[in-house]
């Protein structure tokens, strides 16, 4: 079955079980639009379609457009109606949608959530904090303090949103009706790193999109690049590599070339004991390759990068499929 409907019967499922929960609760989606080029702009305008700009009336509105939308959901939503088919359609792109439920109504909740974009750094710099975006939440909520955590959550009941796994996970808040309003919040060192951390993928993700052929990637979903590509971080480092640039090297080579090119190129073998002294610089060795190696590695790699692709792929359908 393809991803698209295994994903729309577990909406389906998700929604159908709010629908039946407390009528004094709220049920909205919480849409990081910049994600999604079909719903950016004035999508949601045209399509008449209620919802609120968080970023309107902060700092960012200038880019309110952009930025992420709230969206509340009737108790008869499902996936093959709007919204929800729209923003079923925008998961394609990763992970792009939570869901949310609160006995809160769209203009307060809203403001609600927008009060919680201003985070300051140790050094007492401002920053936009994106908890909004699924990727962040996770890390975000297990590293925040506990003041800070209670206050976000104080007016949601439910917050819900699919794993790198596609794994529905839900954070339970407290469901009430006060808020505690606008604060800026603390960004300690361990939360930047953390999310960092969990940035990585997404980060080379991004730049390898933007930087390869536009059509290099055309067959794979988002969510099976990104297992490909988090795979190869953890190739790259136990190669010892540590860098940001070099990591970003190592991947790009292992989707273009050879998912092994580290193992089936001699010198990447010889030379790794100078790499993780960092005697030898990554660039250096490829540079020194000859063009008829790397020739003759890509086309030994064309079916192992085909293979790697089936195996992440069926990974991630074989999870959906059996719900775990």
């Amino acid at each position: 079955m393809a991803l698209h409907a295994i994903l729309a019967q577990e909406i389906d499922a998700y929604l159908a079980g709010l629908a039946a929960r407390s009528p004094e609760l709220h049920s909205y989606a919480l849409a990081d639009v910049g994600q999604i080029p079909e719903m950016r702009d004035t999508y949601l305008d045209r399509m008449e379609i209620p919802h609120a700009k968080l970023f309107a009336g902060t700092k960012e509105h200038k880019i309110a457009k952009y930025g992420p939308m709230l969206i509340p959901l009737d108790s008869n939503a499902n996936s093959s109606q709007l919204p929800v088919s729209q923003l079923l359609h925008g998961m394609q792109y990763g992970w792009t949608v939570s869901w949310l439920t609160s006995p809160l109504g769209l203009e307060e909740l809203s403001k609600h959530l927008a009060g919680h974009f201003n985070g300051v750094l140790d050094d007492g710099r401002e920053v936009l904090i994106r908890y909004y975006d699924p990727r962040n939440l996770a890390p975000f909520l297990e590293n925040i303090d506990g003041n800070t955590k209670i206050a976000l959550l104080t007016p949601i009941k439910q917050w819900s949103y699919w794993d790198r796994d596609l794994v529905l996970q839900t954070v339970s808040g407290l469901g009430l009706s006060d808020v505690a309003g606008i604060q800026n919040t603390e960004i300690a060192r361990v939360i930047q790193e953390e999310i960092a951390n969990a940035a990585i993928p997404d980060l080379i993700m991004s730049k390898l999109l933007i930087d390869s052929d536009s059509n290099a990637f055309n067959d794979w979903l988002p969510h099976t690049l990104y297992r490909a590509i988090a795979h190869l971080t953890s190739e790259a480092r136990q190669y010892g590599l540590r860098d940001f640039v070099d990591i970003y090297l190592f991947i790009s080579l292992a989707l273009t070339v050879h998912p092994e090119f580290h193992r089936v190129i001699p010198k990447f073998l010889t030379e790794q004991k100078n790499v993780i002294n960092r005697t030898t610089m990554m660039m250096d060795m490829v540079l020194d390759i000859e063009d008829d190696e790397w020739n003759k590695a890509s086309d030994d790699g064309e079916s192992a990068r085909t293979s790697l692709y089936q195996k992440f792929y069926k990974n991630l359908i074989t999870k959906k499929s059996i719900g775990s």
